[in-house]
């Protein structure tokens, strides 16, 4: 493999050719609504919160 890159296709996200947003939040709220959580987006749930306070 060269490079050591591989190819993922990322469902929603590749159906666009691009899109542009008034606002990183605009951005933000429509990846939290139209994302799955697999991807790495949306909000961390309680646990996450608290690993991420105790940091």
């Amino acid at each position: 493999m060269r490079y050591g890159f591989c190819y993922v296709y990322k469902p929603v996200m590749d159906d666009a050719p691009w899109r542009s947003f008034e606002s990183t939040a605009a951005y933000r709220k429509w990846c939290r609504e139209n994302l799955p959580e697999y991807l790495g987006y949306g909000e961390p749930d309680s646990l996450q919160k608290k690993i991420l306070n105790a940091a």
